[in-house]
């Protein structure tokens, strides 16, 4: 599976945004799924993060 570094666009290079494989995709949902079945708590975390 390619890292999302792998798919980084480099400079000079054609600038359009790289697709994403739906292997990583589905595996950054299901992260997202696991960390919090709620998703203003996932926002609160983060401006708890931001101070």
């Amino acid at each position: 599976m390619a890292s999302l570094a792998d798919k980084a666009i480099l400079s000079g290079a054609d600038n359009r945004p790289p697709m994403l494989e739906k292997d990583m995709y589905a595996n950054e949902v299901r992260l997202m799924n696991e960390r919090t079945s709620d998703p203003l708590a996932l926002i609160s975390q983060h401006q708890l993060n931001r101070t």
